[in-house]
């Protein structure tokens, strides 16, 4: 950056202390404006999945080294008149992290057993207003006014999201708060104080400051000439391609381009001719994928390169086959249940252990990480000194992977007029003769208990922050043993041992009852492990929908879903009491038992709020006419409510609550 640049602007490193206050040796200045985000920037996106790492990370960071800072990023800001107090810092670049770390401190200021040393009433607010403010987005600038007036009363607990508007911060703040309510964690690590004291004095951020005469295009044109940083699997394709020969580097320069799409399908040619993952490739990935023409343009003739450059490999060699798609269907948008960063790091696990010619995968499960910020980190460790040979080998199996991804394993399906995806498996081993460029669903009993699973699994917080972890065993399964399209009881027996696994884990030797009925009622309400709803709902689902063996042993599907809506599993987090905390007919001492509980998205139990179980019902019956099936637990519990408010009592829930622990039992057989 040249000297004109550099003089522009000023730059130091924040945690959120030295944002309200500086350094003692006044060298940083406390930051005494509002951060701006001004209109042209887009509006919060950040996922679940993305609010979850940060917060783990910044956990795993405390717990294994407390003295080192963890960087949480950049921000470029621009002040016109710091001279008017009422100026703001624009906040050019970064706006996703600060609104993510805004939220957590609105969570860790409202929890009530943190020491009053660290205030983030102060990073919240800057005289007296909001730190985080919005250029035209009215909504949130109301919303975040109201929550920091009331920040000297107790009108919105750690739990209670109603006063945002914005659905993205909404499911952010709901999966900070899940994250602090984790007792277990802070217990068993560090503490929920130790780790309040680190996010307020080791979180930090570099944050740039434009001189207020600074010539802002002319530094961004400076920047922007800069390019575009690489993605990290960008880097490692370059690197896995490196030393190849021409022949080879196309071949699997297109392979590597057909993982990447991680979110599409594969087309069916390629699908057909790899016989869909199933089979060996026997070196064969060269000449199939050489047939495949490369486009040229107008008026030039293709010919071979001489020299290869890092921008000729990561340059897409050819163009997809389009799918055919029904005219008069509506659009589908397709996601995969891992990024194509965390499945590289899957398929690297499989890869070391078929290499170490491994009877299973445990190891390399142990040994490689899904933290896909180690991509690079971990892919040196074994294969930094790989030669051509072994980096193909590589390839065919992420190839191969990839192929009983798209044929083996749910994919979300979101139509353009649906809230929610459908997450299913499709593929076109089930279309005779493979005529057809559609993907037919697999079809029976069999294939539905698989699919379900897998969403469980999937939606299911023990896989580990949206890494799928229980993927790579998936897939070693698919790879290693019987082909599923032939003996799919041994396909999804695999899973159930996956899920087994899970929930020795978290049960730790206990028993089902002892950890949902019979374990101090402080200890249940928000602190039931969310794993415990997602796995009933599964149960639920295969003895009301699914024609379960075990249907006849308990109880029958509820009248009151006799319509025409489908169960669909879906992310949702917040804990809703049926009989409401504040009031109801359920005793006080009894209010926080499994049976009085269910596990609904933030907005429905916002909507829910306080009503009485009655109202309750009524508002599922809504949902329900419009297609969707909030709870199969709450199904059964409303199914049991009549009109008499006193009808949900204390022996009405211990009964529920000891038939779902039973059913839960009945499925560990």
């Amino acid at each position: 950056m040249n000297r004109s640049i550099a003089e522009a602007l000023t730059t130091y490193k924040y945690t959120p202390a030295l944002i309200v206050g500086g350094s003692e040796d006044k060298v940083i200045p406390a930051l005494k404006y509002p951060f701006l985000i001004p209109i042209y920037q887009r509006l919060y996106t950040w996922e679940a999945e993305h609010v979850e790492r940060l917060l783990h990370d910044l956990f795993d960071t405390c717990d294994s080294n407390p003295s080192e800072e963890y960087f949480i990023g950049a921000l470029v800001t621009s002040v016109e008149n710091p001279v008017d107090l009422t100026d703001s810092l624009e906040l050019i670049d970064g706006q996703q992290r600060l609104t993510t770390l805004w939220l957590i401190a609105s969570v860790l200021v409202k929890i009530s057993t943190l020491k009053v040393t660290h205030q983030w009433d102060k990073f919240l607010t800057i005289n007296s207003k909001p730190r985080l403010n919005f250029s035209g987005r009215n909504a949130d600038i109301k919303a975040l006014t109201h929550f920091v007036e009331s920040l000297a009363t107790e009108k919105y607990g750690i739990d209670d999201h109603s006063w945002l508007k914005n659905p993205a911060m909404i499911k952010a703040r709901e999966t900070i708060s899940a994250f602090f309510n984790n007792n277990k964690k802070f217990k068993s690590k560090v503490s929920l104080q130790d780790f309040n004291d680190y996010l307020w004095s080791k979180a930090s951020f570099v944050i740039t400051q434009l001189h207020p005469n600074a010539d802002k295009e002319r530094f961004f044109d400076t920047m922007n000439s800069r390019g575009v940083q690489l993605e990290k699997h960008e880097i490692l394709k370059a690197f896995m391609l490196n030393g190849l020969s021409n022949e080879q580097l196309e071949a699997y320069g297109k392979a590597w381009d057909l993982c990447a799409d991680i979110d599409g399908y594969i087309p069916g040619s390629f699908q057909t001719k790899f016989n869909y993952g199933l089979s060996p490739f026997d070196n064969e990935i060269v000449t199939i994928l050489e047939t495949v023409e490369k486009p040229v343009k107008e008026g030039t003739t293709e010919t071979k390169e001489v020299g290869i450059t890092l921008e000729a490999i990561l340059k897409p060699t050819f163009s997809f086959e389009s799918v055919e798609q029904n005219i008069n269907s509506k659009p589908i948008k397709y996601r995969s249940p891992v990024s194509f960063p965390v499945f590289l790091l899957h398929v690297l696990r499989i890869f070391i252990a078929s290499e170490n010619k491994e009877t299973d995968v445990s190891e390399a499960i142990t040994n490689i990480s899904l933290d896909d910020k180690k991509l690079i980190e971990s892919f040196e460790k074994v294969i930094k000194s790989a030669c051509s040979n072994r980096k193909m080998q590589f390839i065919d199996c992420l190839l191969a992977c990839r192929l009983l991804l798209d044929n083996f394993v749910i994919k979300g399906q979101i139509e353009e007029s649906s809230e929610y995806a459908n997450w299913q498996i499709t593929s076109r081993l089930a279309d005779s003769g493979y005529k057809s460029l559609s993907r037919t669903p697999f079809s029976g009993q069999t294939w539905k208990s698989i699919t379900m699973l897998q969403s469980m699994m999937y939606f299911s917080p023990v896989n580990g922050g949206q890494r799928a972890t229980w993927l790579t065993q998936a897939l070693w399964d698919l790879k290693e043993n019987s082909s599923p399209k032939d003996n799919t009881e041994t396909f999804l027996t695999n899973l159930k041992k996956q899920d087994k696994h899970y929930e020795s884990f978290l049960l730790k030797e206990q028993t089902l009852k002892g950890v949902l009925l019979e374990a101090d009622k402080s200890e249940l309400g928000t602190n039931v492990h969310r794993y415990w709803f997602y796995k009933l709902e599964y149960c639920l689902w295969e003895l009301w929908f699914n024609d379960h063996a075990l249907k006849n042993n308990f109880c029958n599907k509820p009248v009151i879903l006799n319509g025409s809506a489908v169960y669909r599993m879906r992310s949702v987090n917040s804990i809703e009491h049926v009989s409401p905390q504040s009031t109801g007919t359920i005793s006080s001492e009894l209010r926080d038992s499994f049976g009085n509980l269910a596990l609904i998205s933030v907005s429905e139990n916002s909507s829910y709020s306080n009503k009485d179980p009655i109202e309750k019902k009524a508002s599922f019956s809504v949902s329900y006419s419009k297609g969707l099936i909030q709870s199969l637990k709450l199904a059964h519990i409303f199914n049991g409510i009549n009109d008499d408010i006193s009808s949900w009592n204390n022996k009405a829930m211990n009964e529920h609550g000891e038939l779902m622990v039973n059913i839960l039992e009945a499925f560990q057989q």
